[in-house]
């Protein structure tokens, strides 16, 4: 390729070209499940050779009320059972030759070389780290997302090692059948995943079921009007909601296109953990320069995983349509 001349005149000759000192991404979606999960779910362990989740499957069959010296039941029970998740790696890289470093380092430079190119590999890392999140399981080298925990076992059959039709216990709500919607069956699946004072804290789907809920009658709409009726901290972070049942409700780009365009979730997010390895917490490495190339290589790393610790208290419709 031959070396290109900018100077042509007087002008462009002497004068030097302007560039803005910041990229501009036109690639990658912001993620408010990303946000939340990391702001609220995050959760910092050290070693373990597998995530396992102790469950109460069922209630214990002993206590009761008595009267005066009766004989009282002291037959032990057994209702826990133990699932198992492994951990998921999650990388990017940074790495840049010598020569280029070098010509990348003008005194006029717009911006510094290497901090443009880690902001980029993170801006990849973490919109990776959101489609994890979504993850149906079927990766194995992927975290178990979304997709795989609210479910009962149509999409995964299993969650964390145990068969869902075994264990009935791990499976969601779900609204199969549903396919206009409407406030009633909104109502009839939230108050499904709703025990006591336990009900889903975030409705998240597709932009398709945004704009649905949106033209439903306006007259009876629940949109935030006040700072009161915000989530404060989606509001805070420029993520733009509607409130149904005082719970706020957002788009989230990363869900899968194909299969998946009548989805969307109700979470109760306090079932929820992003478990992650204090050796791989977000970590950046220093920069490996191989002994015979003239480059060098950092390499940023994740170790995680995404826990759902009580599946009934989700759901999710399938079949949503215009």
């Amino acid at each position: 390729m031959a070396t290109p001349i900018w100077g042509t005149n007087t002008l462009t000759s002497l004068s030097n070209r302007w560039i803005m000192p910041f990229i501009t991404d036109v690639v990658f979606t912001s993620s408010p499940l990303t946000f939340r999960f990391k702001a609220r779910n995050k959760m910092v362990i050290k070693g373990g050779l597998w995530i396992e989740v102790p469950w109460m499957y069922a209630k214990p069959n002993s206590g009761g009320w008595y009267s005066g010296p009766e004989i009282l039941q002291t037959i032990p029970f057994d209702v826990v059972q133990d699932g198992s998740m492994p951990w998921a790696q999650l990388y990017d890289n940074v790495t840049v030759d010598g020569l280029t470093l070098n010509q990348a380092e003008s005194e006029e430079k717009a911006m510094d070389y290497l901090t443009a190119q880690f902001e980029m590999s993170k801006l990849n890392w973490l919109d990776n780290l959101a489609y994890g999140f979504w993850s149906d399981g079927t990766n194995t080298k992927s975290m178990v997302g979304l997709l795989a925990a609210v479910d009962n076992g149509t999409v995964a059959p299993t969650y964390a090692g145990l068969t869902r039709s075994s264990n009935t216990w791990l499976n969601s709500q779900e609204d199969t059948t549903t396919t206009t919607m409407t406030l009633n069956a909104l109502n009839n699946l939230f108050g499904s995943c709703t025990t006591g004072g336990r009900a889903p804290t975030l409705i998240i789907g597709t932009r398709a079921n945004y704009v649905r809920y949106q033209n439903l009658n306006v007259t009876i709409q629940q949109f935030p009007t006040a700072p009161g009726l915000r989530d404060q901290q989606f509001a805070a972070a420029g993520f733009d909601h509607l409130v149904f049942n005082n719970v706020p409700w957002l788009v989230d780009d990363h869900i899968p296109t194909t299969g998946t365009e009548g989805n969307l979730f109700m979470l109760n997010e306090e079932y929820f953990k992003f478990i992650v390895g204090k050796g791989g917490n977000f970590v950046i490495e220093d920069f490996v320069k191989p002994p015979n190339q003239d480059a060098m290589t950092a390499i940023m790393k994740l170790y995680c995983q995404l826990v759902c610790t009580n599946p009934q208290r989700q759901g999710k419709f399938t079949a949503l349509a215009a």
